[in-house]
């Protein structure tokens, strides 16, 4: 019969296996667990640095690579700059629907980076005999409203936070 171990032991353990796992699914992209943290703790809410720097620092070992080198890291793989992202904030832009930056009301925002992506027509998939969205979060209420508006919508795919705000709820 195997010995009986202390919490900690198997509480260490877990993290272990935990580290392991994210270093496997996530080596194919040259991320690791500190990366995919900082992007679940931005997912959940907008947030300052300092509260994202606060948020994960007890979960940071001594080895492991600091904040800014994992926002550096992200903002170095970025679609935008963080000008780019100030400039299209700055002109009304809710969201990007398949990197078509959108108004509040689903118009097209208008900046030169529209010239530099590639993206499917919006008019082509309003088209589509049925069109399925799929968006979670209070958070992403009004991007998910705006993308309706430009393209309609047969099926949403979402969770309760986002049905409550979409309902005003």
């Amino acid at each position: 019969m195997e010995q009986m171990r202390p919490i900690g032991y198997w509480v260490k353990r877990l993290d272990r296996a935990i580290e392991a796992r994210f270093e496997r699914t996530l080596a194919g992209h040259a991320l690791n667990r500190r990366h995919w943290q900082v992007l679940n703790a931005l997912r959940e809410d907008v947030r300052t640095e300092g509260e994202v720097e606060r948020m994960l620092e007890p979960f940071w070992t001594e080895d492991a690579i600091t904040w800014a080198q994992v926002k550096a890291d992200l903002l170095s793989r970025a679609l935008i700059s963080s000008e780019e992202l100030n400039e299209l904030v700055a002109a009304g832009c809710v969201c990007d629907t398949m990197c078509n930056f959108l108004d509040a009301e689903g118009r097209t925002v208008a900046h030169p980076l529209n010239d530099r992506v590639m993206s499917i027509d919006l008019e082509s998939v309003s088209k589509a005999r049925h069109i399925v969205l799929a968006s979670g979060g209070a958070h992403r209420a009004v991007p998910i409203r705006a993308t309706i508006k430009r393209v309609g919508c047969n099926t949403l795919i979402t969770d309760e936070a986002a049905a409550k705000a979409l309902i005003g709820g």
